[in-house]
């Protein structure tokens, strides 16, 4: 396991240096406000979505069939509109 502490550039390293060496690659893709989105995307998009699995958040325009993310604001309209 390796942790990319919410900056881009530490994950493009990550991924670069495991290219090829693993069979599943999971990420969990939060990071700082500051980074660029275009960025994270071309990082992500190295992996064969057959080979990702996306972790704790949402990315629309990446599909993949190993996605699982809460909606938790969901949850939470609908908690609060049963009260």
């Amino acid at each position: 396991m390796q942790i990319h502490h919410y900056d881009p550039k530490l994950l493009n390293e990550i991924i670069e240096n495991a290219a090829g060496k693993y069979h599943y690659y999971v990420i969990v893709p939060h990071f700082y406000h500051t980074a660029k989105k275009t960025e994270i995307g071309g990082i992500i998009k190295k992996i064969d979505t057959n080979e990702l699995f996306l972790l704790d958040k949402n990315l629309p325009k990446f599909r993949t069939k190993h996605m699982w993310y809460s909606r938790i604001s969901n949850r939470i309209y609908t908690m609060l509109s049963t009260m």
